[in-house]
């Protein structure tokens, strides 16, 4: 893995490279493609990296629902190494999102 870029946006090469991976928005259901979406850090910058591992496909609609009705009592997301996406909805359930490219 490269690794983190030391700034908030990331370099074309990388949101390139995240876009071709996710290939649509990483929200549950949501089938908006990759390069309609924004590049979004799971764990906020400057708290987590600007890398690939730290870094999904949202559409703007899911990228503000995670920003503005995120935490505790919203919806939360882990992503793993493999750029899996691990969602926990506001009733707890769990929806896991894999990367359109595998």
């Amino acid at each position: 893995q490269a690794p983190p870029e030391p700034r908030y946006r990331p370099s074309k090469k990388l949101a390139d490279f995240v876009r071709c991976r996710d290939m649509t928005c990483r929200f549950p259901g949501c089938k908006v493609p990759a390069t309609n979406c924004d590049v979004d850090h799971t764990i906020p910058w400057p708290y987590g990296p600007t890398a690939a591992s730290n870094l999904k496909c949202l559409c703007r609609r899911h990228h503000l629902l995670k920003t503005f009705w995120g935490g505790q009592s919203g919806w939360r997301d882990e992503q793993l190494d493999d750029g899996t996406i691990i969602w926990t909805a506001p009733d707890r359930r769990s929806y896991i999102t894999t990367p359109g490219s595998r």
